[in-house]
């Protein structure tokens, strides 16, 4: 994926900030975060892994993530296939554990990173709840982006605070109400004739 080149023959860009306008464009936050979101969806870079390490970057500069962290696996010498290239991974950056996704059991031997001396952690992820608009029954595992334009940038940082409060596998605490975007509402006139 870093040397996948991204087809900018195609007006995807285009299309994508559309459907965001369509689904999204009477979120309450959508209209204080689309300039940002525009810029992110614009990057200019023409690989994938470039394009995807950048938004990420500028998503939790947003959100207050320490992104500094962060590795590319293709900067690290490291080889191997399937669970061998992941304790590789984990040995390359110091690591002694490695916290796993609830999905991976199918692919994923964990007999493999034990021998090693790697532990795994399953994640267990519960999703905190937040208004989304136009809907009455809460959708869990949205991009970022629902968030973002549903409670905005701060209500979706308080999300990740809650979340990391929460212990693995139990329901993350309710967040401190109100969890609502921090602008103004947006109030609209109307003219009104008289006959």
């Amino acid at each position: 994926i870093d040397e996948m080149r991204i087809d900018n023959a195609s007006p995807w860009r285009r299309k994508l900030l559309q459907l965001l306008r369509t689904y999204y464009g009477r979120a309450a936050a959508f209209g204080d975060a689309v300039p940002i979101v525009e810029s992110w969806i614009e990057n200019a870079s023409p690989l994938v892994a470039d394009y995807n390490v950048e938004n990420i970057t500028a998503i939790c500069g947003r959100l207050g993530l320490d992104s500094s962290h962060l590795v590319r696996s293709s900067t690290l010498p490291v080889n191997g296939a399937q669970t061998e290239l992941l304790v590789n991974i984990v040995k390359a950056v110091g690591g002694d554990t490695y916290l796993s996704g609830d999905g991976s059991a199918g692919y994923q031997d964990d007999a493999v990173f034990m021998a090693s001396g790697i532990e795994v952690v399953y994640q267990r992820f519960v999703h905190p709840e937040y208004p989304q608009r136009g809907l009455t029954e809460f959708i869990p595992g949205l991009s970022i982006l629902d968030a973002i334009f549903n409670p905005g940038f701060a209500g979706a940082a308080q999300l990740l605070d809650v979340t990391r409060r929460a212990e693995p596998g139990q329901a993350s605490p309710a967040p401190k109400p109100p969890l609502q975007p921090t602008r103004e509402p947006t109030v609209r006139r109307r003219r009104v004739r008289s006959s």
